[in-house]
């Protein structure tokens, strides 16, 4: 097999192979035929471009190949080749775009509690001692710490 026969057949096997994975065809007929196919094994076959190169490269290696051992190895080498070119020539997918993103944080609100005046002995009942203004005080602040969350 000459050199030349390699690469015609290299390219050959790739655009072939590439027309059926990845392009809609003349009048969308490839198209409508991966549509046909659908999630069948032939229609997961013709998605791949390894898979489908494998099988495209079959007649050209029986078609280049003088003798059975040169076709059985020609086959393999013929859709290795088709795939370096399609990695080659194919363009990277684009980075993900970010699926969470943080807000700004938010200052907390804060409460503040009013200021009292302190409690004579006489007020309330307290019995002149300064507890019952300092509860007080302590439950208005649960109460302002239950009302903010």
């Amino acid at each position: 097999m000459s050199l030349v026969a390699l690469v015609v057949g290299v390219l050959g096997v790739w655009r072939i192979t590439y027309l059926l994975s990845a392009e809609d065809g003349p009048g969308d007929l490839i198209l409508r035929l991966r549509l046909f196919l659908g999630r069948s094994l032939a229609g997961k076959a013709i998605e791949c471009f390894d898979c489908l190169s494998l099988w495209v490269a079959i007649p050209f290696a029986l078609t280049l190949g003088p003798s059975w051992l040169d076709r059985l190895l020609w086959w393999p080498a013929l859709s290795g080749g088709a795939m370096a070119i399609y990695r080659a020539v194919s363009r990277p997918a684009p980075d993900p775009v970010a699926l969470y993103v943080e807000d700004p944080p938010v200052e907390a609100r804060h409460v503040q509690l009013p200021e009292r005046a302190e409690q004579s002995p006489h007020e309330h009942g307290s019995g002149g001692t300064s507890e019952g203004g300092r509860a007080a005080v302590d439950a208005d602040a649960a109460v302002a710490v239950r009302i903010h969350r």
